[in-house]
């Protein structure tokens, strides 16, 4: 229908706008693009400098995740790093990290962290392998804060946003 009046509305605009009448913008309104981010999240691995500089440029902002959150403890330097920061692997791969700080390692030795807070019937999605992988799927809209800490911590806050069926369609299928 609303197209139907946008086509009648274009041709009176083109008739009646060369004597000074009616004037019609038929352009379609521009869709705004959600920032994506689609490579992994590491907690057990140093390789975090894609997504640092990502939410960095995108605080205070809503983003797109199509991700997956990596804990995996398949090398020794993986192993190391869960000891020294007293990563709970089990707390990660039970996907009951709603409201956890989680390291982001980087190889800028910067101290950085993220929390996730997902909405009540968010779903999250955990595989793993034989050899020690461990991931987490995370899709979703969120809104990202940072707050700074003692000493040289930020802290990164993601919380998920409810977005309309066509939003979703419209990130997830382009």
């Amino acid at each position: 229908m609303f197209k139907w009046v946008k086509h009648i509305l274009s041709c009176i605009s083109g008739i009646s706008t060369p004597f000074g009448g009616i004037s019609w913008d038929s352009k379609e309104p521009k869709n705004s693009k959600v920032p994506t981010f689609s490579d992994p999240i590491y907690v057990t691995y140093t390789e975090n400098h894609n997504f640092i500089s990502f939410i960095e440029s995108n605080d205070n902002r809503i983003i797109f995740l199509k991700t997956f959150l990596d804990a995996s403890v398949s090398l020794k330097e993986q192993y190391d790093l869960v000891e020294k920061e007293g990563i709970d692997i089990d707390l990660i791969a039970s996907c009951k990290f709603h409201g956890v700080a989680l390291p982001l390692p980087n190889k800028e030795g910067r101290i950085v962290t993220i929390t996730f807070y997902f909405k009540d019937d968010h779903i999250l999605k955990f595989s793993a392998g034989g050899t020690g992988i461990v991931r987490v799927g995370i899709t979703g809209f969120f809104e990202v804060s940072r707050t700074f800490h003692g000493g040289p911590t930020t802290a990164f806050h993601l919380n998920e946003i409810k977005a309309s069926l066509e939003t979703k369609v419209d990130i997830l299928n382009c």
